[in-house]
């Protein structure tokens, strides 16, 4: 959608030109916001067992400040 090739159609309007530059514009944010969907399905589920074992830790630590085993 970005490429324009060797030129053979191009907007020549105002108009024309304006319209062509939104579709770049929003063809290349659903690119990308469609690999942010993307790497976050990915990434979330190593996300969630870290956070878990973080507050594992966090509350492991909390217990020792207050002399609990």
């Amino acid at each position: 959608m970005t490429t324009v090739g060797y030129g053979s159609y191009m907007p020549e309007t105002v108009p024309g030109k304006v319209t062509i530059l939104l579709l770049m514009l929003f063809g290349t944010l659903f690119v990308w916001s469609y690999m942010g969907f993307l790497v976050t399905g990915l990434i979330a589920p190593e996300m969630n067992s870290l956070e878990k074992e973080i507050h594992d830790v966090e509350h492991e630590l909390e217990n020792l400040r207050l002399g609990k085993k």
